[in-house]
């Protein structure tokens, strides 16, 4: 298993929380580092004066270059941020690539690969209808402030990403793929299933790493409305990786979630509203037990070979 090879990389007795510290303070640096290129070179790249930049990100000011702005901010901050500070950590905590599985080599087999990836598909139509759920949580009375300051979040955050996807311009779809879709895929999973995963399953064990991860990642993104969907396919994504040892599958699995998520803005269109899905609630069911069968089968494929 995957575990035991990260395990055997990791200096003796060295606290969990200075591994946790370490890891964070890369993503974050990274961040800031991109913050700070973005912030230099937007004018020239994008040639845009210097005084509108604080206005645009601020939406105080209506400019034809917002969504571009955002997504070059995107770029760097994600860049430098998950998948420049992901590597900088495994980078110290690790002999080889190979040892948390983003070589080739560590790709399964055709087989095991196309169920990994058919699970991801088969499963995201009830990811669909776990949000349309989710988004049906009314608080109590007593935490109605409570309830408002989510439902504001989460708009500010969805706002944000309007404005950076361009729903109404698909010329932008390369941009948008790169900057929502292939960089968050390669950088999140590097930083959740590459390190945190593997750190949070040596000190708790399989299942509470796996779910302690999962739960991070979901929180991480501050959209409260989107927790179950996001928990599903992180636990989802957090199985995969254990089973298969391969970060290079989880990699493709994460971005086509996101691919597709791109693809039903700009083929459906944007809506301000959760609506009732796209897919009817009994194919939905359908494609999940399919899902499901897949990840069943996936172990039972793996187990069998190693028991050879």
């Amino acid at each position: 298993m995957q575990q035991e090879e990260f395990d055997n990389t990791m200096p003796p007795g060295r606290p969990l929380w200075l591994d946790l510290l370490t890891l964070t303070a890369s993503v974050f640096m990274g961040i800031i580092a991109g913050s700070i290129v973005a912030s230099i070179t937007i004018p020239f790249v994008l040639q845009i004066p210097v005084d509108q930049i604080p206005d645009i990100l601020m939406g105080s000011l209506s400019h034809p270059k917002t969504g571009a702005v955002l997504r070059y901010i995107q770029f760097w901050t994600s860049g430098l941020g998950f998948l420049g500070g992901g590597w900088f950590f495994l980078a110290k905590v690790v002999r080889s690539i190979h040892q948390i599985g983003l070589d080739v080599k560590s790709l399964p087999k055709p087989l095991w690969l196309s169920l990994a990836l058919g699970s991801m598909v088969m499963l995201l139509p009830a990811t669909e209808w776990l949000q349309w759920l989710n988004n049906q949580i009314v608080f109590p009375e007593a935490l109605s402030a409570v309830e408002a300051n989510l439902r504001f979040l989460q708009k500010t955050n969805m706002d944000q990403i309007k404005l950076m996807i361009e729903p109404n311009n698909p010329d932008v779809w390369p941009y948008t793929l790169i900057t929502i879709a292939i960089l968050p895929a390669v950088g999140e999973e590097l930083v959740f299933r590459g390190a945190l995963q593997n750190l949070m399953i040596r000190k708790f064990g399989v299942k509470p790493g796996i779910v302690l991860t999962a739960l991070t990642f979901t929180l991480i993104h501050r959209q409260f409305y989107n927790i179950l969907p996001m928990l599903a396919l992180s636990l989802l994504l957090g199985y995969v990786y254990y089973l298969t040892g391969s970060l290079l599958t989880t990699i493709a699995m994460h971005l086509i979630n996101n691919a597709l998520s791109l693809f039903m803005v700009y083929y459906f269109g944007w809506t301000d509203e959760v609506t009732t899905p796209e897919f009817s609630l009994p194919i939905s069911l359908l494609t999940a037990a399919l899902g499901i069968y897949m990840l069943f089968l996936l172990q039972k494929l793996i187990d069998s070979e190693h028991v050879e």
